[in-house]
């Protein structure tokens, strides 16, 4: 609801903002949404569409503000261009330059303060407290994520009850006591955060309280709502086998619609990209010896093994000593490659793995086994990342900065398992979008 209220609050600062430009730069008798229909509702569109891009409907970005204005102010300028662009092309079709100026200031002004507005109005209107069953890990982690949402643990464990502070004490209490905490402090929504050992008496508890009208929430399905990752290590197998989701298994015309598209878009990606990459080619063996592309092992769909093929952005020995992780400010990667592999151009060549089938455009980005065996052994689920081909991009890539350890790959898992679980077609458009904007601001770059 929050992220719908905002984009309409959206649309209506950019109204205001062409409404404002116009009185500034027309003649009065000039209604700007009569005379220039089209060219208004194209500008409104297209910075929606951009700020969705730049992940600015994410409300944790709320509470970013110097990364905000700047998200903010790329996405109208962007926009701007683009809409005289095609003003330029549509000669009939035009608002002045002097309105697309003043429309973007304004909007500057209005969608940046519409941010910040909307973070204090929407942290005072939604609350939804709640009490937390389980004062273990679980009940900590999910704690920490609702922040002041959570009034208290509900716990047989006296010794793990948080006493709070004088300002702010925590209710809490044992699991027999738990309808009467409820009503005494009214609070209709409780998360059980118990991944283990359910007791009878937790159960039954837990039972009368859903009945009286109390709302049940799964730990795992809450941090999932919050934070659209899976949290790996508290959930169990039953999980997974009753909750909802993880339609790909069930449905082949998913997974024929996806391989349609990245047949379609991959091969016009390889017509597209083909001079990039021959400049790029002939720049990386000017700066270095060795080849310009290299290729490699990498695990994929089923566990099986298939070549990958990248530009090659490190020196050529730089696995002489064997496998290792890359990691951030890698001293094996050349001058060139940094830049490469901060605007991707590094991983173009992986279209033609997309376009022969080893790999798709969207799901987890494949690993060597050396390292697969060993994350296996040591991250549990680890293996499911592999019933699905690896992508180009993902939901972990555009969420989670590059990562080169045993955490990392447990991090980015969690976000593996939410694409899993919630894979459809639309999902792969949102993450194709969003990689975009990624790229822009050169993000999760090594």
């Amino acid at each position: 609801m929050k992220q719908q209220l905002l984009f309409v609050l959206d649309i209506f600062c950019i109204y205001v903002s062409i409404k404002l430009a116009a009185i500034i730069t027309m003649p009065t008798n000039v209604t700007i949404f009569s005379y220039f229909t089209g060219p208004a509702i194209f500008t409104i569109c297209a910075t929606i569409a951009l700020f969705y891009i730049f992940n600015l409907y994410d409300l944790q970005r709320l509470k970013i503000k110097g990364e905000t204005i700047i998200r903010v102010f790329v996405g109208i300028l962007i926009a701007n261009i683009s809409v005289a662009a095609l003003f330029f092309i549509l000669g009939h079709w035009q608002f002045s330059p002097k309105l697309l100026l003043y429309q973007g200031i304004f909007s500057l002004i209005f969608l940046s303060s519409s941010r910040f507005i909307g973070g204090i109005i929407f942290s005072k209107i939604y609350r939804d407290d709640v009490l937390v069953i389980g004062a273990g890990e679980s009940g900590r982690l999910i704690a920490k994520i609702l922040g002041s949402k959570v009034k208290g643990f509900i716990d047989d464990d006296r010794g793990k009850w948080t006493k709070g502070t004088e300002e702010k004490p925590f209710i809490t209490g044992p699991v027999l006591k738990l309808q009467e905490i409820l009503k005494e402090n009214g609070i209709k929504k409780v998360i059980l955060a118990v991944t283990y050992n359910r007791s009878k008496e937790l159960m039954d508890v837990l039972l009368r309280a859903r009945i009286s009208g109390i709302s049940i929430i799964e730990m795992a399905d809450e941090y999932e709502r919050q934070e659209k990752k899976v949290p790996v290590h508290h959930i169990q197998d039953r999980w997974i086998l009753l909750e909802q989701g993880f339609q790909i298994y069930n449905h082949e015309l998913v997974g024929k619609v996806k391989r349609i598209l990245d047949i379609i878009l991959s091969f016009i990606a390889l017509i597209c990209s083909t001079p990039i990459m021959l400049i790029a080619a002939i720049l990386i063996k000017l700066e270095s010896k060795g080849p310009a592309f290299f290729s490699q092992k990498r695990v994929g769909l089923n566990d099986q093994e298939f070549t990958i093929y990248k530009l090659r952005s490190m020196c050529n020995d730089a696995e002489k000593n064997g496998a290792v992780w890359a990691k951030k400010n890698d001293a094996r990667v050349t001058s060139l490659g940094k830049f490469i592999r901060k605007v991707r151009i590094d991983e173009l060549p992986q279209f033609w793995n997309i376009l022969m089938g080893d790999m798709s455009l969207i799901g987890p980005r494949p690993e060597r086994m050396v390292f697969v065996k060993e994350l296996e052994e040591e991250i549990p689920y680890y293996y499911i990342r592999h019933t699905i081909k690896p992508g180009l991009t993902g939901w972990a890539q555009i969420n989670y900065p590059y990562g080169a350890t045993k955490e990392d790959a447990l991090h980015k898992l969690e976000y593996e398992l939410y694409y899993i679980k919630n894979m459809s077609i639309f999902f792969d458009i949102k993450i194709m979008l969003k990689t975009a904007g990624v790229m822009l601001f050169g993000q999760g770059s090594r």
